[in-house]
Formats: structure tokens, sequence, C-alpha cells
């Protein structure tokens, strides 16, 4: 399959295949839906995961393995706290414009039988679901095989876009809330696509998943407009609290140009190949 076409594929594949995982988990029994969500998440990234590696052409890169140095990975980390932070923000400006409606679940007919109900489960398996099982399959996903693929077809810039675009769908379905979840996969797919190590990818988007983690043990510190339980009318963050958060996306960012050079593609996955001679050249 053309990398183009297969980089467009690869998140509603991944959508449709988690979907009937988790279906298939819910009839087989699964107690919990929290662990469903992580078993399908792991079930489906797997799946594509493999059809990558049955589908790469010759000149696509692998995914990219190795491990790069703690300093590198330091960097993405605190670049990606910054990203959580300014993202929290920007989703707190979003919805106070576009408000988040949820559907009122259906109600059943007179006589109809009531369905399997499923409890969401221990907070440990939401923590492990949503704060690391979510951020490395949608850093691979959105990055190591979408943005990958379509680095050989589109230029870096636009494969790196459409990379975050892509991460940032799998996340949140409506557009109106993608932005605040683009900023840490446009700073991961980066550094993936400067040192080709999707560890940094990882990186850079478990912070933003990682509030889950802080709420299992209680150490939520209470910033209004971040961690704070949300209220018909929104609260902003505190102006310290997103200057820390610019202090930390830069420093970050600073220190990952300084180790990994700038721009997109000078010594990490390959650009647009360059055009194939004519025959009456």
């Amino acid at each position: 399959m053309p990398p183009l076409f297969w980089g467009f594929l690869v998140s509603p594949l991944w959508g449709a295949v988690f979907l009937m995982a988790a279906n298939l988990l819910a009839v087989m029994g699964v107690p919990w839906g929290y662990l469903i969500e992580g078993l399908a998440m792991v079930g489906a990234t797997a799946l594509v995961a493999r059809l990558d590696v049955a589908m790469r052409r010759p000149g696509v890169p692998e995914v990219g393995w190795r491990v790069p140095p703690a300093a590198w990975l330091a960097a993405a980390l605190l670049a990606g706290v910054g990203a959580a932070i300014l993202g929290s923000e920007i989703d707190n400006i979003v919805r106070d414009r576009v408000p988040l409606i949820t559907p009122a679940p259906p109600v059943p007919a007179p006589g109809a039988e009531a369905g399997p109900t499923i409890v969401a489960g221990p907070e440990v398996f939401r923590a492990l679901t949503h704060g690391l099982i979510a951020p490395f399959c949608l850093a691979l996903l959105g990055l190591g095989i979408t943005m990958r693929n379509l680095f050989l077809s589109l230029p870096g810039g636009m494969a790196l876009l459409v990379g975050a675009l892509a991460t940032a769908w799998s996340r949140h379905e409506h557009p109106a809330y993608w932005l605040p979840w683009m900023l840490a996969p446009l700073i991961g797919g980066w550094a993936y696509a400067r040192a080709h190590s999707i560890w940094l990818a990882v990186a850079a988007l478990l912070p933003q998943h990682a509030v889950v983690w802080l709420d299992l043990f209680g150490l939520l510190p209470g910033i209004p407009g971040f961690d704070t339980e949300p209220k018909p009318v929104v609260v902003f963050q505190p102006v310290w609290f997103d200057l820390l958060g610019v202090v930390c996306l830069f420093g970050g960012m600073f220190l990952l140009i300084r180790g990994l050079g700038a721009g997109v593609t000078t010594n990490g996955l390959p650009g647009r190949p360059p055009p194939a001679p004519r025959e009456d050249d």
C-alpha cells in the first residue's frame, strides 16, 4: 500500500478496531470499563503496528525503538509539561466559547431488556489506561506510523501537522478541542523526526495524561482551571501557572534544539524522495 494512503488510513482503522475490540471484551465478560478500554487500546495498536510492518515498502523507515540519551528524554518531558499546562488553558478558552455538550444516555423503551452494566472499575486501571497506555498508543499511532509514512510523500511540516491532528483526533472527536491536544504531538513529532526515536514522542505526550496519576495518589495541587472539578462556569488558570507553562515549553524546546538541532528532517526521518528521472532524460 502506498505510504501516503496508509498514513491517512491508520487513524480510522485504529478507531474501528478499538471499538470492535472493546465490544468483544464487554461481551466476553471483562468486568471493568477501564480495563476493557486499556486492553482494546493495546490490541488495536498491536494489530495496526503489525500491519504497518507487513506493508512497509522499501525506503520507508522503521518505527525507531532505540532509547535516546536521558537528557533528550528529560527535555521532551519538560516541554511536554509546558504543553500540558498551556493545553489546559487553551481547553478552558475553547470550552468557554464552544461548550462541550454530552448527550444524555438513551432511555430504554418500556419492557425492553436492559443491556449489561459495565462498572468503570478501580481507579488504578483508569490511571494505567489513560495515564500510561494512552500516551504510548497515541504516540505510536499518530507519529510513529501516520507521520512516519507521510514523510515520504508530504513536506516535513505538513506531515508533522497531519500526524499531530491524527493524534488529537484519536484523543477527542470534537474538532474544536483538537488544538489543546496538538501541542504535545507537535513537540513529540518534531523530536521524533529529528532523532527517529518513538520514546521522545511518548515522553512529550506523557505529562498531559499524567494528571490522572496525581489524582490516583491524591497529589493534585488544586490549581483552578487545571485540576479542579469542572463547573458550569469555566474557570481560567492563574497567570503565574500559565507563565510556568511557557517557561517549561520554551525551556524544553531550547534543550531539545540544542541537542537535536533545528529543522524537521535533517538527521532523522527522510523527507520527500527526489522525483524519479523521466525516460527521455
